[in-house]
C-alpha cells in the first residue's frame, strides 16, 4: 500500500509530499499509540491529524518545501507552503566567532534520544569567556519542540540575568526560520 501511495505519480521524487505523507501518518499514530499505551494518553484521529496539519504548517513557515515537493499535486492543501528558495544541502563548514565587543553571544542545542528530549546552550562574552552554561530535560517531544525550548530556556537564563546586548545562534535551520518569519509579520 506505502510502494503504491509513493509512486502514484510519474514525477513523484524522494522529497514529494505523496512519501512525506504517508511517513507522517505512520510516525504519528506510532507515537500516538505510545503515549496511549505508557503514558495514559488518548489517541484519536482527530489527534494525529492535526499534528501532522501542524508539522506540515511548521515546515512550510521553515520554507522546508519546494516546487518538487508538489509536482502534479498543485491542489493540494499544502502546496502554498513551498517557498520560493531552494534548499542548497551541500557542507557548509561551521566555527563560533564570538561576538563584537560589549555583546553576549548565546548558542542552543537540543536533540533526542529514544523519544526523550533535552537541551542546553551557553552563555559566552565578547571575549570568549563562558557566563552560564544550562542543560535540561524536557521528556517526550519532537526535535524542533526540544530546540525551540531550549532556546526559551535560554533566553529565560538571559532575562533574569538582565542581559543586555545579545545575539543568538541555533543550528536549526528551521527554528531560525521560524522565529525570522514570526518577527518580519509582526
Amino acid at each position: 500500500m506505502l510502494s503504491h501511495w509513493f509512486f502514484s505519480h510519474d514525477r513523484v521524487s524522494t522529497t514529494h509530499v505523496r512519501v512525506l505523507i504517508p511517513l507522517l501518518v505512520l510516525w504519528f499514530i506510532w507515537k500516538s499509540r505510545n503515549s496511549a499505551r505508557f503514558e495514559a494518553g488518548s489517541i484519536t484521529p482527530a489527534q494525529v491529524i492535526f499534528r501532522i496539519e501542524e508539522f506540515l504548517d511548521q515546515m512550510g513557515k521553515a520554507r522546508a518545501f519546494s516546487r518538487a515537493s508538489f509536482a502534479g499535486d498543485r491542489d493540494c492543501p499544502w502546496a502554498g507552503l513551498d517557498g520560493p528558495y531552494k534548499r542548497d544541502k551541500g557542507v557548509v563548514p561551521v566555527s563560533w566567532e564570538k561576538p563584537s565587543l560589549g555583546w553576549v553571544k548565546l548558542n542552543t542545542d537540543a536533540s533526542v534520544l529514544h523519544g526523550k528530549a533535552a537541551g542546553g546552550g551557553v552563555l559566552r562574552d565578547h571575549c570568549g569567556r563562558v557566563i552560564f552554561a544550562f542543560y535540561k530535560e524536557f521528556g517526550e517531544m519532537d526535535v524542533l519542540e526540544a530546540e525551540a525550548q531550549s532556546l526559551l530556556e535560554g533566553l529565560r537564563m538571559c532575562a533574569d540575568r538582565a542581559v543586555g546586548a545579545l545575539t543568538v545562534e541555533s543550528n536549526s535551520n528551521v527554528l531560525v526560520h521560524l522565529v525570522r518569519s514570526d518577527v518580519v509579520s509582526k
